[in-house]
């Protein structure tokens, strides 16, 4: 008799396992997330290669704007190079003792016209609308902006079949050497 019993209770608790197994989940929608803590090991190597790509690119931008800030400063470096006239003063000071006040006078700074040297200037092709600048010497490397027929680009250094050039807004990039005509201006 109480075989007659236990099998029926036994079907029932198991069909009513069943039921409620299927309706519990795990407690979020979000793997890995504060209601949902357990993951597989798939699931976070996923998302560490995704967070790793990201911060992949976010170094690679920092790189290029880290070279193009170091172009910059040796652009910098290679104008404060050159004298100018207030330069060759301070290497040279002439003061004249005024007599009647005792006090030296300001140095006069005697100021000569410079001849300017001749610069290479790159325009864009004939052939071409347009050419793109780029953050660093190859096509691998991410587009700065364009440059348009008729804009000129003071060409500052040469990499191999590169040109390292100052836009007229005073940005720097680099453009290809094959899609430019220059010129000595």
């Amino acid at each position: 008799m109480r075989t007659k019993i236990f099998i029926p209770i036994l079907i029932i608790t198991l069909i009513i396992g069943i039921l409620l197994g299927n309706s519990v989940f795990a407690g979020g929608a979000t793997p890995g997330s504060k209601d949902d803590p357990l993951v597989t090991k798939a699931f976070v190597e996923s998302a560490l290669n995704t967070q790793l790509s990201q911060l992949q690119q976010q170094v690679n931008q920092l790189q290029a704007e880290a070279n193009t800030l170091r172009q910059q400063v040796a652009f910098l470096e290679s104008k404060i190079g050159e004298k100018s006239p207030i330069q060759s003063q301070k290497q040279q000071p002439q003061t004249n003792n005024d007599t009647n006040t005792g006090k030296e006078s300001q140095p006069q700074i005697q100021t000569r016209p410079q001849p300017q040297p001749k610069q290479k200037v790159a325009y864009v092709q004939q052939s071409n609308n347009y050419v793109n600048i780029r953050t660093g010497a190859g096509t691998n490397f991410s587009i700065l902006t364009k440059v348009y027929k008729g804009s000129p680009m003071i060409i500052l250094d040469e990499k191999g079949k590169w040109y390292r050039v100052k836009l007229e807004d005073g940005r720097l990039g680099w453009v290809a050497n094959w899609v430019v005509d220059v010129k000595e201006e």
